[in-house]
């Protein structure tokens, strides 16, 4: 019956009186000092004295902050104080739930409409939360309050209820209404998942207050309540609900009855926001610990959450009467009103929450901090750089300098010197540059430098020459030179170190080691001989009329010559014609073997017609670049206008780059080279038009004179190495190609490269993709591409140029590019041995389950079969498709619709329309190209 009627209550003691007692007992608790009390008075004792030493914490020191916060607060006069009117009975009494555990008066929730006797006895039962059964501290009191006193704490709680949740910040959602912690920890986790997408640093500071509402001093609880406004009336009757209140211990037994203070109560939750909003804390940022002010920082409670970037905290208690912060910690602050920490977590709130971060990126974050932390140590040491220390040392006598202090810091980093030690030190010739501690600042020392060879001194026709030297750092010095006749002065500088500015009585002479600088950088990182001159000058303070005596003497021939006696120096070719020059490949096969290259064009590297004309010829002659000569002689007989079919034919790379009115400032319209498989240089040589099949057919013309010579084979790669096919097939028959030339085009093989056969039909891409074709391996023919990369940053200097320099400055752009991949060769060539390996591996794999997947056996000759099937077939297909209708039909019928459409618009416009001049304009345009083009059509039909 009580089960229908829905009361739980009396079908769990029914249920209980029939089963029996099964709850287990209590396990035995240890004492204080580890031993396990014998008997159970000894183990009641032991809850007793826990639940005392908890319950009954001795007042916490006096805070003179909480009392001034007191003393100013002014009661809310919205909070009625008069008695209990019946409707707060009733519905304090709807707010108790039925079915709990009577207090220690016996009266249940039920009952409570008879009589109240006893509100401030309770019963304290410990139940067991976690960790070992034998301490007491594992255990949670639950209090059995009077509920007669719930009601009356419920009527009081009503009336502060609307003051508490007025004064309570935003963020708090624990003991509101409506509101629940979860709400804060999806806010949590929203900020952290936000701030880790944007790489972001989140830190939360989480508060864990140990026992808060068992500990707390009841005194500071009522003058906290104070600060909001709570009346004087009601803070009497909650103090008096909480005075002389005694609670009994209940554990496997009658109750044990003392004297503790009263915590489990309805209105612990409107106190205890009051109690958690006292400590109020502003943040700053500094380097390590939350310390400092300026920023809001959250409550003392774990249901508040509120973004913070700042890496440590410190709490300030700000009083109202003095407004000054007194810095203090969170334990002190909590121990003001009787709180304490749990495990003193204090040493690790502000734990970062962990970004998503890459290893790179925290080695990264770690090295600025360490550069951070010696920032400051290494600006302290550079001041003291700047001046000599107090005892300074020579650095050769080992004796304190007392007079004057020289410094010399190409000697040493720490060179300081006596008169009589660097006079003796710096005898013989260099080019240091000394200073002087004088005034208070180091100063030049002026001293007269004479550079000399030991010869010298014993020849008659010696004589003094003044020079302007840059030094090996750009330094500009006053130097004396002793030449004599013996040798030229060129010669005398170079073993002196120093590079001549002009071949006859020079006046500006240039360290090797500076020239040496100049040539890598202009090599390696594209640094023109202004910008050079620019960074010398900034970096030694030179004024603008020696940086212009720099830059005269640099584009002058004396760059040119040096890079030219580098080079030579380097190859050694003067002691033996038979040492490679540097633009060999050590890889190809040198004699009766197979020989792939690349070959291209590039449009980038042009010559201005305006850039002066060539006074001799290239210094490096033909090692790299074709003489012009025989370029433009043979492009002026070779005729290559027999155009193959159209589809993969239209390649006018060259011509669509620049209009004709740019093509005409320009002589030279880019470069035609060629590479081997290696990427190794080869030839190049200069164009004078667009992208023409000339070009192409010359330099495949002097590569296969080479490899005849060493009795290789060639391998082409080209990028529309389809209509050169065509091209040389069509010459071959109309006889405009040389016999001797046709005869060796047929040992030719020609193919496209990878990447460039995916903007071909699918016939070239079957016929002559490196993929395809046997005796390519993996070689994707794109080193030309590389190479242009590399040099496409010198057409900046190289348009200027005249052309003698220019090829000078390219050859030894190429060279230095073939010097870089010689060096590295064998790790290149080991990279691409271990990824043919694995593309083999691939290959066979893939091959196995094509097989597994078509249920049918077939052998490798199966293979061969139907790739030279699918050749066929596309090859039909393309018969097809380009009989059907020409190339120049369909340019045609394109601008006939165009030009109809012209008229059409322009029918439409009004007379003042400003559109009508524009498609006017066009429509004439369009007539001149429609009769051009039934003029050439006309030809095209008579001819056929």
């Amino acid at each position: 019956m009580a089960a229908r009627r829905g009361d739980q209550g009396s079908v769990y003691r029914t249920l209980r009186t029939l089963a029996g007692r099964t709850t287990p007992p209590t396990a035995c608790v240890k004492a204080m000092d580890g031993t396990v009390p014998d008997t159970p008075d000894q183990q009641l004792a032991r809850w007793r004295e826990h639940f005392e030493n908890l319950l009954n914490r001795p007042a916490p020191p006096p805070s003179p902050q909480l009392d001034a916060l007191a003393a100013a607060a002014s009661e809310d006069d919205s909070v009625p104080t008069g008695p209990p009117t019946r409707e707060e009975v009733v519905k304090a009494i709807q707010k108790l739930k039925p079915g709990r555990a009577a207090g220690a008066d016996g009266i249940t929730p039920e009952l409570s409409e008879t009589i109240p006797e006893d509100w401030l006895q309770s019963v304290i039962l410990p139940f067991w939360k976690k960790g070992s059964k034998d301490l007491c501290s594992n255990y949670r009191g639950i209090t059995l309050l009077s509920v007669p006193g719930k009601v009356f704490a419920n009527v009081i709680l009503g009336r502060l209820r609307p003051l508490l949740l007025r004064k309570q910040r935003k963020e708090q959602s624990g003991f509101t209404p409506g509101r629940s912690t979860v709400d804060r920890i999806l806010t949590l986790r929203l900020l952290a998942e936000k701030r880790r997408e944007f790489r972001r640093p989140l830190f939360a500071a989480y508060v864990d207050l140990k026992q808060a509402f068992d500990s707390v001093d009841r005194q500071a609880l009522w003058k906290i309540l104070k600060t909001p406004g709570v009346p004087a009336k009601l803070l009497t009757l909650l103090s008096l609900l909480y005075s002389n209140t005694s609670s009994s211990v209940r554990v496997n037994g009658p109750p044990h009855t003392h004297s503790v203070n009263r915590n489990n109560c309805i209105t612990k939750v409107g106190v205890g926001q009051s109690l958690l909003r006292v400590p109020k804390g502003r943040a700053k940022r500094q380097r390590n610990g939350f310390r400092g002010v300026s920023a809001p920082l959250t409550r003392y409670q774990d249901d508040g959450t509120r973004r913070t970037t700042w890496r440590s905290l410190r709490l300030d208690d700000t009083s109202s009467s003095a407004n000054a912060a007194t810095t203090t910690t969170p334990s002190q602050l909590a121990a003001t009103v009787g709180l304490g920490n749990n495990e003193d977590p204090w040493q690790q709130t502000a734990e970062p929450i962990p970004e998503d971060i890459s290893n790179h990126q925290r080695r990264k974050r770690q090295e600025k901090e360490a550069w951070a932390d010696q920032r400051d140590d290494l600006i302290k040491t550079g001041r003291n750089l700047a001046t000599p220390p107090q005892n300074c040392i020579c650095y050769l006598c080992d004796e304190e300098v007392t007079s004057t202090i020289l410094f010399c810091q190409d000697c040493s980093p720490w060179g300081f010197f006596c008169l009589e030690c660097f006079e003796k030190f710096h005898k013989s010739p260099s080019l240091h540059h000394p200073l002087q501690w004088k005034d208070d600042c180091f100063q030049p020392y002026v001293q007269r430098k004479i550079l000399y060879l030991p010869h010298q001194w014993s020849c008659f026709t010696r004589d003094v020459r003044p020079l302007k030297v840059f030094d090996q750092t750009g330094r500009l010095q006053y130097i004396d030179v002793v030449v004599c006749s013996c040798e030229s002065e060129l010669s005398t500088l170079l073993q002196l170190g120093l590079w001549g500015a002009s071949p006859t009585k020079p006046q500006t002479a240039f360290a090797v080691a500076l020239l040496e600088w100049q040539c890598v950088l202009s090599m390696v990182s594209h640094v023109s001989v202004e910008a050079f001159c620019q960074a010398v000058r900034w970096k030694n303070n030179l004024t603008l009329s020696e940086k212009k005596t720099l830059y005269r003497a640099l584009t002058g021939e004396s760059i040119a010559e040096y890079q030219h006696y580098r080079d030579r120096m380097r190859s050694l070719q003067d002691l033996s014609p038979l040492l490679d020059d540097n633009t060999s490949c050590p890889a190809c096969p040198k004699a009766d073997g197979e020989q792939i290259v690349a070959i291209d064009a590039n449009f980038g590297l042009v010559r201005k017609a305006s850039s002066g004309v060539s006074s001799a010829p290239p210094l490096q002659g033909t090692s790299m670049f074709l003489d012009d000569k025989e370029v433009k002689e043979f492009l002026s007989e070779y005729s290559d206008e027999a155009k193959p079919p159209e589809d993969c034919s239209n390649f006018k790379a060259g011509n669509c780059l620049r209009s004709k009115a740019q093509q005409k400032k320009l002589d030279v319209t880019g470069v035609f080279g060629g590479v081997c498989r290696h990427d190794i240089p080869l030839k190049f040589a200069n164009m004078f038009h667009g992208e023409r099949f000339g070009y192409p057919v010359y330099l495949i013309k002097t590569l296969l004179d080479e490899a005849s010579a060493r009795n290789n084979r060639l391998r082409v790669i080209y990028d529309v190495a389809c209509s050169l096919t065509a091209h040389l097939t069509n010459s071959e028959h109309d006889g405009s190609l040389p016999l001797r030339l046709a005869m060796e085009t047929r040992k030719l093989s020609l193919a496209v490269d990878v990447f460039h056969s995916y903007g071909h039909q699918s016939l070239c891409q079957i016929k002559y993709s490196t993929r395809r074709l046997n005796g390519y391996g993996l070689t994707d023919g794109e080193g030309s591409e590389r190479l242009w990369s590399s040099l496409r940053p010198f057409a900046r200097m190289t348009k200027e140029m005249s052309p003698d320099h220019r090829v000078d400055k390219l050859t030894d752009a190429v060279k230095h590019f073939a010097m870089c991949k010689v060096v590295d060769i064998e790790v290149s060539l080991s990279s691409k041995l271990d990824k043919a390996i694995k593309a083999e591996m691939i290959a066979d794999d893939n091959l196995q389950q094509a097989k597994r997947e078509a249920g049918e056996i077939f052998s490798d000759e199966d293979i061969e079969a139907w790739r030279e099937m699918e050749k066929i077939v596309m090859e039909r297909s393309r018969q097809q498709t380009s009989t059907s209708t020409p190339q120049w039909k369909k340019e045609y019928l394109r601008k006939l619709i165009r030009y109809n459409k012209l008229g059409e618009k322009i029918l439409q416009c009004q007379e003042d329309s400003t559109q009508l001049a524009v498609h006017h304009s066009a429509f004439e345009k369009y007539v001149l190209l429609r009769f051009s083009t039934q003029r050439q059509s006309a030809r095209l039909i008579s001819f056929s």
